[in-house]
């Protein structure tokens, strides 16, 4: 008898407890929404101000800004993108000393990248380009000289906007791409695929030809890749890459170089400079491919709003290029095993069990069941690879 009145006041209590708890808990929450007109009601106040009496002479600014105003602010910010690129900048070959330029150099400026910069990656890497110092106008600020006739051709008779598909220049509506090269910084994709665009090099001496000899002390070709998420880069499927390769020269940037260092030979031009403006390792057989005859190469990185400031000081010397690059740089990414197993890798049996349809992603909550990767190389990355592995099994 007593264990059951024992149990009945314990229910008694915990039910009690429980309303007391779940009144409180609501009333708060209406007192809180209600305060002004309750304390109105009483004549009372939820808070008090109280001031004293050295108020007035207390500085109540507890986190200050280095910088007078917002202008200096911006201004500060664009310098240290310049900072970060004079420091951060990759000099990959220097032969002869053809770097640093002289100041007055008289310069050629080749390729789609010279005109349309990678400023940076896509998705939430992407930058605000509108404000950005181009390769042109870094350039020129650095004291070079450029070839107007190639720059005016690249900026205009050359290029087409992705978000129309209608030329800039001549021959509004129409797409030769023999001779004009879509905007590249946006992984131009359509019904032909992601394109890298180009201008063949018939149309560049045809257009420009008889302007390089006077503006021959350099012949800089620009090239670019962008990529990042949302936007994996291909090895197999652009459109007009080498082999599909979205990180090999296309055909259209080899016949360029090898055109100019047909020009250099015959003396048009003294030197050819390589500057390489993108996140992704290139395959870098090329650079140092006689028939290209790169005197020096620069790998920029992407330029941010103001980096482009920097690279022409990089190639007059006001800025030393003292950037580093990673243990391993591959001449060509197909010699990468963890290339072997990047991809879409779907189980071949997976229409059979009806999961084909599978698609996971940020906007369908759902795994995806019917595609795989396998990491074979397991440790095996980057020079445990080149110096391990590669070396006891494809060198035996």
């Amino acid at each position: 008898m007593k264990k059951k009145t024992v149990e009945l006041l314990q229910r008694i209590a915990i039910t009690a407890t429980t309303v007391v708890y779940g009144v409180s808990f609501t009333g708060n929450l209406i007192a809180l929404e209600n305060a002004d007109a309750i304390n109105s009601a009483l004549g009372t106040a939820s808070f008090k101000t109280v001031k004293s009496e050295d108020a007035d002479s207390q500085d109540t600014e507890y986190y200050k800004s280095d910088y007078e105003d917002l202008g200096s602010l911006i201004q500060a910010g664009a310098d240290m993108t310049e900072e970060v690129m004079s420091e951060g900048a990759v000099l990959l070959k220097n032969d002869n000393n053809a770097l640093p330029l002289a100041s007055a150099s008289k310069v050629s400026v080749f390729g789609v990248t010279s005109a349309d910069p990678i400023y940076g990656g896509t998705g939430s890497g992407s930058v605000d380009a509108s404000k950005a110092v181009s390769f042109y106008d870094g350039f020129e600020n650095a004291g070079l000289e450029l070839n107007p006739t190639l720059k005016e051709n690249y900026l205009t008779t050359w290029y087409t906007a992705p978000e129309t598909g209608n030329w800039m220049g001549e021959g509004a509506g129409t797409y030769d791409p023999s001779i004009h090269f879509r905007r590249c910084t946006l992984g131009w994709s359509g019904s032909k695929g992601l394109y890298i665009g180009g201008v063949d090099w018939n149309y560049v001496t045809e257009a420009a030809g008889d302007t390089f000899a006077q503006y021959g002390d350099a012949a800089i070709y620009i090239t670019g890749r962008i990529g990042g998420e949302g936007s994996d880069l291909s090895m197999d499927s652009v459109s007009d890459g080498y082999n599909g390769d979205f990180l090999h020269l296309t055909q259209r940037e080899m016949d360029t170089l090898a055109g100019l260092k047909a020009l250099k030979d015959q003396g048009v031009f003294k030197k050819i400079i390589f500057i390489y403006n993108g996140a992704s390792m290139l395959s870098a057989d090329f650079i140092n491919d006689e028939k290209y005859g790169i005197d020096a190469a620069m790998w920029v990185g992407t330029l941010g709003q103001n980096g482009g400031a920097a690279v022409g000081k990089l190639l007059t010397g006001e800025y030393v290029p003292s950037g580093r690059l990673t243990d391993t740089f591959w001449m060509s990414h197909e010699m990468n095993p963890v290339n072997v197993n990047f991809g879409y890798q779907v189980y071949e049996n997976a229409a059979e069990l009806g999961i084909e349809s599978k698609q996971g992603n940020m906007f369908v909550p759902e795994p995806t069941l019917h595609a795989y990767t396998v990491y074979q190389e397991g440790m095996y990355l980057g020079y445990r690879y080149t110096e391990t592995r590669y070396e006891d099994t494809v060198l035996g």
